[in-house]
């Protein structure tokens, strides 16, 4: 469990025009909601809200993304990325998107917490209850774009808040080396008890 990725210790380097990044790496198949995150795109575009999206992975969903996404030139669709390239994007990135119609408690919401991300949040179960006990973002329903884009704003407006929350996780509750070294004392303690 935990991270495997390493997150970069360099500073997040501000876009000079304002504009806000999102992303969601994911295997992009049909539970995962994202022609929701698209549809959301291009509500804040016809907002004129300052943000862009990048959508990394690949999937069965990928023709339907690319015809959905045409002609919208806020959001990137990768295709497949190496870890090296994983680490790039998130390092990049302003807020995380967990988006989807199950409930998960996927890997991917420690790799965004490693790399200090706010996370929005539209699983079911355990990770939306995470995500707001620990304030690290917003949650919202899975299938409607106009909630994910409402709650998207709602957390670049309070960047620094979740950022801040994001970074007081203890190690333990995401990083692989941390949970692995927790375990293994309360191993030996037990064990020796």
């Amino acid at each position: 469990l935990g991270t495997s990725l390493t997150p970069s210790n360099a500073p997040r380097q501000s876009d000079p025009t304002g504009t806000m990044h999102a992303c969601m790496i994911s295997t992009l198949g049909n539970t995962t909601d994202a022609l929701t995150i698209i549809k959301a795109a291009r509500l804040l575009a016809e907002r004129q809200a300052p943000v862009r999206i990048t959508l990394g992975g690949d999937g069965e969903l990928m023709p339907v993304l690319r015809e959905a996404s045409a002609n919208l030139n806020t959001v990137t669709l990768t295709g497949w990325l190496d870890k090296a390239a994983t680490e790039r994007l998130l390092g990049d990135c302003d807020l995380a998107l967990l988006t989807g119609f199950n409930a998960a408690m996927p890997n991917k919401l420690f790799d965004y917490i490693a790399y200090g991300l706010p996370i929005v949040c539209s699983l079911r179960g355990e990770a939306p209850e995470y995500v707001q006990k620990h304030d690290l973002g917003a949650v919202c329903p899975s299938g409607n774009a106009e909630a994910l884009a409402d709650a998207m704003l709602r957390v670049i407006a309070q960047l620094p808040r979740h950022r801040a929350a994001v970074a007081a996780l203890p190690a333990t509750d995401y990083n692989g080396t941390a949970i692995y070294t927790s375990f293994a004392e309360f191993i030996e303690s037990t064990v020796s008890a």
